[in-house]
């Protein structure tokens, strides 16, 4: 029988800047490559990215 691993799970939101959503652009991809890059390198994954107008939700996960 093969052991089912666990997972610990955290949501960061990145807000969209104002000259982000007058452009249509939504939140700046500098930022969220940054809060990608910081998260990883603290050995989260990211499984999810949820955007709406007012920014994205970053989803991520790593082993308990």
């Amino acid at each position: 029988m093969a052991t089912s691993e666990r997972w610990k799970y955290l949501v960061v939101t990145v807000k969209a800047s104002i000259r982000g959503l007058l452009s249509g652009r939504g939140a700046c991809d500098a930022r969220l490559q940054a809060e990608m890059d910081q998260h990883g390198m603290l050995g989260w994954e990211l499984v999810q990215v949820i955007k709406d107008p007012h920014g994205s939700r970053l989803v991520f996960k790593k082993p308990m």
